[in-house]
């Protein structure tokens, strides 16, 4: 799917989230988190399935599965079940056993929800329309090679895509509220670009990205300081390594910490403060930091790196455009508390929602 229709859909989508802040502007404070996150979930939906959530019963659907996959990810770090895929002999410990059958039974749940949307597909697939979206592209390319079709690798793909797509943009958009709100001056500073660069309400666009530092430097600093993803997935060496010195047998299981790198004092001096200049040069341009790696390095990093990095632009740049976020009450900032699981989480929060035009 090209560059131009996924920008779209997200273009698309994002028309219904303005509507919703619109909607609820009189009430002036707003609880902001499921908006973002519907959002960020219609987008992946009509990207795998061709739908979004925007009625009232396909918006219960999505929160009865969003609830589902939130707890699949706290489950999945719970003590010693990220261990249990690699040891299965660990799942006979009746904590770790516990675990990762309440894992395996959100999994089958999740994928039995892409399941039936596949099969959907494969029930009205029309082999002369042009496919609406990635299970269609899948299928109408099986078509042209028989025997190629394999409904188990479908599924799981559209489970990574459908899980991992949902939780890691949203939860950053949701911080990036956080650090505003946290970061008066920050936001001042983002506002100051988008008035002198923009200076209307309009729709903003991938177009618009070179022009816009400041905006690439505020969604960069969001994305270290979060370090949604602390402990990257789990590897395995193929052979007998060596690195900076330290012995590494074949098959050992590798936990890459992606914090180490994001928190590095000496590249990112107070790496627990919010300072979205340190990723400007001296002559206001984005300063390109190779240990910015949120989406992971190498073959293995993010599938969904791309299409992450146009919702987060084209979302963040457009939300503080058109608002400005402030404190539910004078002086009472929420909390900045994590919870922990294999993305990180925000606690729930309202904030103040101000239209800027």
């Amino acid at each position: 799917m090209g560059r131009g229709i996924m920008e779209d859909k997200i273009q698309y989508e994002l028309g219904y989230f303005l509507t919703s802040l619109n909607e609820d502007l009189p009430s002036v404070t707003q609880n902001v988190i499921p908006k973002i996150e519907i959002t960020v979930a219609s987008i992946i939906n009509q990207l795998l399935f061709g739908f979004a959530y925007h009625d009232e019963a396909s918006i219960k659907e999505f929160v009865y599965i969003k609830d589902i996959i939130t707890t699949h990810m706290q489950c999945a770090t719970k003590p010693g079940t990220i261990f249990s895929f690699g040891h299965p002999i660990l799942r006979r410990l009746p904590l770790v056993g516990k675990y990762y059958n309440e894992l395996t039974d959100q999994y089958n749940i999740i994928t039995g929800y892409v399941r039936d949307q596949v099969h959907k597909h494969l029930k009205n697939f029309d082999a002369n329309s042009e496919p609406a979206d990635y299970v269609d592209s899948y299928i109408a390319e099986s078509k042209k090679k028989p025997g190629s079709y394999d409904e188990t690798q479908l599924v799981n793909t559209c489970y990574d895509i459908f899980v991992a797509g949902q939780e890691t943009t949203a939860n950053t958009i949701i911080f990036s509220v956080l650090y505003a709100i946290h970061n008066p001056k920050a936001q001042e500073a983002l506002h100051e670009e988008l008035d002198r660069v923009i200076g209307s309400d309009r729709r903003i666009g991938l177009n618009d990205k070179a022009r816009l530092p400041y905006t690439q430097a505020f969604i960069n600093e969001t994305q270290r300081l979060v370090n949604l993803l602390p402990l990257n997935l789990l590897h395995r060496t193929l052979k007998d390594t060596v690195v900076n010195g330290y012995q590494i047998p074949a098959n050992t299981v590798i936990a890459p910490q992606i914090s180490t790198a994001l928190y590095d004092e000496e590249v990112f001096p107070k790496p627990k403060e919010f300072r979205p200049e340190r990723f400007i040069n001296a002559d206001g341009s984005v300063k390109k930091i190779d240990d910015l790696v949120p989406f992971g390095v190498g073959k293995r990093q993010c599938l969904g790196e791309s299409l992450a990095r146009m919702e987060l632009f084209i979302i963040i740049a457009n939300m503080y455009n058109l608002y400005k976020f402030g404190p539910e009450k004078e002086g009472q900032l929420p909390s900045l508390e994590k919870i922990n699981g294999v993305t990180i989480q925000p606690l729930p929060f309202s904030c103040k929602v101000t239209a800027r035009y």
